[in-house]
């Protein structure tokens, strides 16, 4: 794939750079970040579109004068072909979606004489880890709608190989609520570590977010059971947009086995 556009505007979103003139599009970023662009000139009703699939991996690319798509997989989603058609699915629905939002958008503009931002979507799906039963994958999720800045987040999704069903990290657990009661001072204690990595001191007056507003990545040490967490907290639930998100890892021990939901246990061996 190249440069990722919506990544680089992630990264130009303290800057001016994102409140593009008339005519010009979202590569425009590309600019401020000192990335090379390698996208094709796209003017009003031409469309330039990209596609690969190799070894299953996918990697969708397509730009026209109202918005920027990308999509992309890698490798072993291809190889379990229930959990690719998940994701086509998901990859088909966010599209349509984006391009309703952007001739909306464009539709506004030209209606009330201004002018119109080129609208943004990129998903890219990576292997947190591949279990014999089991695939955790972490979704990187940045987006424009023409606003002064672009967003990002985190999506979680575990792949139950037996059953071919999609499931958010977080519903492997009875709750969050109870998953958090479970980490205990872990919890809170890895947020305040991610807080001083980053900043290198804690925010005075800033509480630890309740756990059901971060992403749940299941993953694994092993190789054969889920045994540790990786918690996403995306811009704004940890702290202001300019900080970013904030990430943790955190041990799954037996307390934590226990607020499992049964049919999911053996996935956590102990």
């Amino acid at each position: 794939m190249r440069a990722s556009v919506i990544s680089t505007l992630a990264c130009a979103a303290l800057v001016s750079a994102c409140q593009w003139p008339e005519g010009e599009r979202a590569t425009a970023a590309f600019a401020a970040s000192g990335t090379t662009a390698t996208a094709p000139d796209v003017g009003a009703g031409a469309s330039a579109r990209s596609e690969s699939r190799v070894d299953g991996a996918v990697e969708v690319e397509e730009e026209t004068a109202d918005f920027l798509f990308a999509y992309a997989w890698p490798a072993a989603v291809g190889r379990l072909p229930g959990l690719a058609a998940e994701l086509d699915k998901r990859r088909q629905a966010a599209k349509a979606e984006l391009v309703t939002q952007a001739q909306e958008a464009r539709a506004e503009a030209e209606a009330n004489g201004y002018p119109h931002r080129q609208h943004a979507y990129e998903m890219t799906w990576q292997v947190v880890t591949d279990l014999p039963g089991w695939i955790s994958l972490s979704g990187a999720v940045y987006t424009y709608r023409g606003g002064a800045h672009p967003n990002s987040t985190t999506q979680s999704l575990v792949w139950d190989k037996a059953n071919s069903r999609a499931l958010n990290g977080v519903d492997l657990f009875t709750s969050a609520d109870a998953l958090q009661a479970a980490l205990g001072t872990a919890y809170c204690d890895g947020m305040r570590n991610a807080w001083l990595d980053k900043l290198g001191q804690l925010p005075e007056g800033r509480p630890c977010p309740n756990l059901g507003e971060l992403v749940v990545l299941p993953g694994s040490s092993n190789g054969r059971t889920f045994d540790r967490l990786t918690l996403v907290a995306p811009p704004y639930v940890a702290g202001p947009y300019a900080e970013g998100a904030y990430e943790f890892d955190l041990t799954i021990d037996s307390a934590v086995r226990r607020t499992v939901r049964p049919e999911y246990r053996d996935a956590f061996g102990g």
